[in-house]
Formats: C-alpha cells, structure tokens, sequence
C-alpha cells in the first residue's frame, strides 16, 4: 500500500495558513497568481481616457468633428488652394457655374465664389469663437460667485438674468445694428451680452451643490479663501457641463450672427460672411440656386456638426450614459 503523506500540503499557495502565503517574496506571488489573481486584471482607466472613449464611441459626434475639422481646414487655406483671391475681378468670367476651375462658380463680377464663400465661413467661425469664449468666461464666473457667495451676490446676480430674459434679443441687435456700423467682432460681442445667461444658470446650480461638499469644507478649513476655492477647487468640477454648453452656444451664435447678416444688420460688405453671401445672391436662387445653397448647407454643417459635438460631450461626460453605452 502507498502511504499517505501526513504534510501533503508543499505548495505554499495552497496551504490554508495564511502565513505559508505571506513568506513567499511578491514576484513569486504575482507570477504564481497572476494579475487577475491579485485583482489587477486591468489598469484603471483615467478620466480623460474614458471621457475620450465615450465621445469616440458617440458616431454623430464624431462625424461632427471631422465634418467641422474639414471645413474649418478649408476656410483656413481656401486662398492658397485657389489661384484667387476673396476679392479679385475678372469680368470675362463672370457669373459661371461650378467648373474645374471655380468649384462654386463666379459671382456677377467673376469673383471665385469658392474662397469667397470659404473667407465667408471663417469669418463666420471666428464670430462663433468669440462668442463662445466670451459669454462662457462671463457665464461662468458670474455663476460661480452667485452659488459661491449666495445671499445679495445672488441676489443681484439672479435679478440681472432675469431682466436679460425679458429683453427680446434680436430687438437690441437690431438696434444696435442702426445705431452703429457692426463689424464681426462688435456682433460678436453683443451676442454674448445676450448668450451668457445659460451658462451663468448652469454653474450657479452646480455650485450650489458642489460648495457643501467635504473637500470643499476641508478647503476652507485649511485656510484656503473664496477665491482659490472657486477657481482651484470647484470651477474645475463644472468644466463637463460647461464644454457642452460652448458647444451649443456656438451654434446659436453662427446662426444668429448670419441671419443679422442676412437682414443687412450684421456683418456688412465687402466682409464677406455666409449670411450677407446668402441675401447677395438671394435674388438668383432660380436660376443660380448653389450661389445661396453651398454657403446655407455649409452654415447647416456648422450648426449640426457643434450640435453633435455637444451630445457626444454631454454622453461621455456623464457616467450614467457611459455605463449604458459600455
């Protein structure tokens, strides 16, 4: 008969006193275990990673970035990749259709329309930027110091978006339009006096949540003061919803700022912009209909392809949709 050992237990790893396991030296350990087996079987992912893999995984949103990358890239090089320039003349030319040589045609002065309509656009993108930097600057910091400070600060702060509510915005654009000769920049920053309004509401909300949080109490209770824990602690944590919202102010933002231009109270000739390039050739839609379509398909790309951008943002940005999508 075979006997029986009475200390069949050599392997260390399958002893069951614990401290069998604890002599052995820890690269041993891992290779016998494995990574899983010592629960790390994937490395943890950062938030800019996830945040990354859920926009990219968003289809919409990343057909609106490439869409919005690609023409951007075009208004930027439009003049080098034409022989032409925005403003160069040339009669014999003039009002063809899309060739080889003019891909959007010419206009009644044989002016290439395909980097007047480009230099258009730019102009158009540049109008939305400063727009969304400037009324998300304002927006958030006057937010910020409403649910920071709360009380009058609030107070004061509330009543003034309230009264902006009530101001129909197109009427003060108009008149300042009659009042002044309005360049891209002067439309620009008249709409964000009137685009701030929702991002200020946004982060005020999220402060008021945010600001009775531990590490905002452990802050201040190490001697950090008012405005290093808004700048350095909380505006931070509100940059998620903040992203989305550039996203859709620039949208509202290129829109508004053609149709002022389409009234002939935005941005005035010879500054070419997609909105007065639409009322230029408004009167030919029957018989040169892609003089007015390019410029309002390429104004309908902006607009959808920032809208997309913001949904893909809005989705990875949330853990809730994340997890859902995973």
């Amino acid at each position: 008969m075979t006997e029986i050992d009475d200390n069949p237990i050599d392997d260390p790893l399958t002893d069951p006193n614990p401290l069998a396991v604890a002599e052995l030296d820890p690269r041993q350990l891992a290779d016998e275990l494995g990574d899983e087996g010592l629960g790390l079987g994937t490395k943890p992912k950062s938030f800019g990673r996830q945040t990354l893999e859920g926009f990219l995984r968003h289809r919409l949103a990343v057909v609106g970035f490439v869409t919005l990358t690609t023409i951007v890239f075009l208004s930027l090089f439009a003049s080098r990749l034409s022989p032409y320039t925005f403003s160069d003349i040339n009669i014999a030319d003039r009002a063809l259709g899309p060739s080889r040589a003019h891909p959007f045609g010419t206009d009644d002065l044989g002016r290439d329309l395909f980097v007047r309509i480009f230099d258009g656009t730019w102009i158009s993108l540049k109008l939305a930027f400063i727009v969304a930097i400037v009324s998300t600057a304002v927006g958030t910091v006057l937010g910020a110091l409403a649910g920071y400070f709360g009380r009058w600060v609030d107070g004061i702060i509330t009543q003034i978006i309230n009264l902006l509510l009530v101001v129909p915005g197109l009427v003060v654009l108009i008149v300042f339009a009659i009042k002044f000769r309005s360049t891209y920049i002067q439309v620009a920053l008249v709409i964000s006096i009137l685009s701030w309004i929702r991002i200020a509401r946004i982060v005020r909300g999220q402060f008021l949540q945010l600001k009775e949080l531990e590490f905002v109490q452990a802050a201040r209770a190490s001697g950090a003061g008012p405005l290093r824990i808004i700048f350095r602690h909380l505006i931070p944590n509100v940059m998620g919803p903040v992203l989305v919202e550039i996203t859709l102010t620039a949208s509202a933002a290129i829109i508004l700022g053609a149709t002022l231009s389409f009234l002939s109270l935005g941005v005035q000739p010879p500054t070419p912009e997609l909105g007065n390039i639409i009322n230029e050739f408004k009167g030919s839609i029957d018989s040169r209909p892609s003089r007015v379509l390019i410029p309002g398909f390429l104004l309908m790309a902006i607009a959808m392809s920032l809208n997309f951008m913001g949904d893909g943002l809005r989705d990875a940005l949330d853990p809730r949709t994340r997890k859902v999508r995973q």
